[in-house]
C-alpha cells in the first residue's frame, strides 16, 4: 500500500548544518530500505533555493509501517522541525 509523508524542517540556518552533517548516513538509510521507496526527495521555498523539507512514497503494509520508517530514519528526524511536523497519508494515483 502506498504512503506519502511530507516533512517539514527546521528553519535552514538549522537544518542546513544538519543535513550536510548527516548526508552519508541518510542515503545509507535509503539504500537499505529501496526495496519499499517509491519516490523521495527534497522541497524547496518559493526562491527554487532553500529547502524546506522533504516528501517521500513508500510501499509499505501499513500507516504504522509508514511511521516507523520516518521514525527510524535519524539523520532525517534531527533537522525536521520541532515539534515534528511530518503528514502521513495515501497518494491518490492514477494511469491511463
Amino acid at each position: 500500500m502506498l504512503y506519502i509523508m511530507v516533512n517539514e524542517d527546521r528553519p535552514a540556518s538549522e537544518a542546513t548544518p544538519i543535513r550536510d552533517a548527516t548526508r552519508e548516513a541518510h542515503l545509507a538509510y535509503l539504500e537499505r530500505h529501496k526495496n519499499i521507496v517509491v519516490l523521495a526527495g527534497g522541497t524547496l521555498a518559493e526562491d527554487g533555493k532553500t529547502r524546506t523539507g522533504s516528501v517521500f512514497i513508500v510501499n509499505v503494509t501499513s500507516r504504522e509501517a509508514a511511521e516507523k520508517f520516518s521514525a527510524e530514519e535519524r539523520a532525517a528526524r534531527r533537522r525536521r522541525s520541532f515539534p515534528p511536523k511530518s503528514r502521513f497519508g495515501k497518494p491518490v494515483c492514477s494511469s491511463r
